[in-house]
């Protein structure tokens, strides 16, 4: 009973568990009948969003073939044009390259014609300006090469010139002792004596009267005496003035040579010393610089015999001392030659210079002048060329064109109308023939 009562639990409970089993098998299968269905909706759905969008598509397809066979005709129109234009523009071209080649050709030649007259007329002018300036400019290097020859002769003289003065001290320093005897005793002579000596130096100077110096001039003093120094002599390049006046000493000289004791000898030379110191004293006192107007402040004192100026330098140490506190200059004519010797050659220096400048001055002007030319010349180059533009557009408004003058003129010979002179073959050449025109009958 128990069995059975356990087979029939077993039993109840297989059985159970079997239509468990089967619900659960019918769920699934319905299931999947479901999603069947549900594939099978949306299968049919694609199919005929395909169809749709195949058709779309065959539509476009046929649209962009017509466009396609539209735009390969375009393209053979197009090539057709092209192809057309290029041969129109091949034509032009060629005939373009003729009419440069005839206008080039015709404009060179005439450009050569004139350009061959403007050269000669050109050169005939530029000759007519460039001499005068040619003419400046050889006599601004003949007056710099006369100026530097002079300058090297008379350095080259220079030495010569102070050897030669060497000898005339020595000349008149000879004279000056033939004359001692003659003039012994005689003041007055002995002072016209010393300026003949002076006048002689100032010959052998190189120092010209009246314009580098002058003789015995009068000026005033400062309480209005008349002065006459015996030389002013002119300075260079300023308004300064040498003063120059002849002292002699003789007498007492003398007398100290030929003393014959040693106590009258000293006793002359003390009386020498003296008249020398007097003779300065007295050029100090005189103030020749203040009445002549140079900022010289000094006299120069000649003494035309070199023995005497010695024996003072030698015996009298304070001399020359004394002679600058009087602002006075001891000179021999040794020592004066060669200082006028000096001034003569600084005029010649200032002369130099002046010239110098004057040349300077006139290079200046000569470079201005030729500064202006170049403008001008620039000028005349700009004005030629607008005549050049001018003559070509005047040229071609004669000769180019179906109307032009010398086309009008050539159709009245063609007319009939006998000129007795024709124009240029180069004109008629460049005149082109109308293609209807024809000869009278």
């Amino acid at each position: 009973m128990d069995l059975l009562m356990t087979l029939l639990a077993v039993a109840a409970a297989a059985l159970a568990a079997g239509c468990v089993l089967l619900f659960w098998r019918m769920t699934e299968e319905k299931a999947r009948a479901d999603k069947a269905a549900a594939a099978e909706t949306a299968l049919a759905g694609a199919a005929a969003g395909r169809e749709a969008h195949i058709g779309e598509l065959e539509a476009k397809l046929k649209k962009a073939e017509e466009n396609r066979r539209e735009q390969v005709a375009a393209i053979a129109r197009l090539e057709a044009q092209a192809q057309g234009q290029a041969e129109r523009f091949r034509e032009q071209g060629d005939f373009e390259k003729r009419m440069r080649e005839t206008v080039q050709m015709l404009t060179q030649d005439a450009f050569q014609r004139h350009s061959d007259r403007f050269r000669e007329t050109n050169r005939e002018e530029m000759g007519h300006l460039l001499n005068p300036l040619k003419k400046d400019i050889r006599d601004f290097k003949d007056s710099f090469d006369t100026l530097k020859t002079e300058t090297t002769r008379e350095r080259q003289n220079l030495l010569t010139q102070f050897n030669a003065m060497n000898d005339a001290a020595l000349k008149i320093s000879k004279q000056a002792n033939d004359l001692t005897h003659a003039l012994k005793g005689e003041k007055q002579k002995q002072g016209a004596w010393g300026e003949s000596v002076l006048e002689t130096i100032l010959d052998n100077s190189g120092l010209r009267e009246g314009h580098e110096y002058d003789r015995q001039p009068s000026v005033t003093g400062g309480d209005g005496e008349r002065l006459r120094p015996d030389v002013i002599v002119r300075m260079p390049a300023s308004d300064e003035r040498v003063i120059i006046d002849s002292k002699v000493s003789l007498t007492d000289f003398i007398e100290y040579v030929n003393a014959g004791d040693e106590q009258a000898r000293e006793q002359a030379l003390q009386r020498h010393l003296q008249a020398v110191r007097r003779h300065i004293s007295g050029l100090g006192d005189k103030r020749y610089p203040a009445a002549v107007g140079t900022n010289l402040d000094f006299v120069i004192m000649f003494m035309p015999i070199e023995a005497s100026f010695a024996v003072v330098m030698e015996k009298d140490m304070e001399i020359t001392g004394y002679a600058m506190k009087n602002r006075v200059i001891l000179a021999t004519p040794t020592t004066l030659l060669l200082a006028l010797r000096t001034i003569a050659n600084l005029w010649r220096v200032e002369r130099r210079n002046v010239n110098a400048e004057k040349i300077a001055h006139r290079g200046g002007e000569l470079y201005d002048k030729v500064m202006l030319f170049l403008e001008s010349f620039a000028k005349v180059g700009e004005r030629l060329g607008t005549a050049r533009d001018a003559y070509d557009q005047a040229a071609n408004r004669l000769k180019d064109g179906r109307g032009s003058v010398i086309r009008q003129t050539e159709m009245l010979r063609d007319l009939g109308v006998h000129p007795s002179k024709s124009a240029p073959e180069e004109w008629r050449g460049t005149a082109p023939r109308l293609p209807d025109d024809t000869a009278p009958s």
